[in-house]
């Protein structure tokens, strides 16, 4: 979502060089450079769903509640799984 920087979806390598660069510009640049200086205050991770599927916005019951990003089944893996931040 437009609220996440790439530090936090685990997309740093797509940018690459920033750290320590002020020469490179962008809109949410210096949020970035803070996340990679003193790491996000949130990270996206992958779920396996126990039980029945999750569904979009339900919520992930941890140390802390977050918002659910997707749910769908694996075939492969035979579960339901999930992607969220915490």
């Amino acid at each position: 979502d437009a609220a996440s920087t790439p530090v936090e979806g685990g997309h740093a390598w797509v940018i690459g060089g920033i750290q320590g660069r002020s020469e490179r510009t962008f809109i949410g640049a210096e949020g970035v450079r803070m996340h990679l200086r003193d790491g996000p205050p949130r990270r996206r991770v992958g779920l396996v769903v126990e039980g029945a599927p999750a569904r979009q916005g339900a919520k992930i019951f941890d140390s802390a509640t977050k918002q659910l990003l997707g749910v769908i089944p694996s075939p492969t893996l035979g579960q339901n799984i999930a992607m969220g931040y915490v």
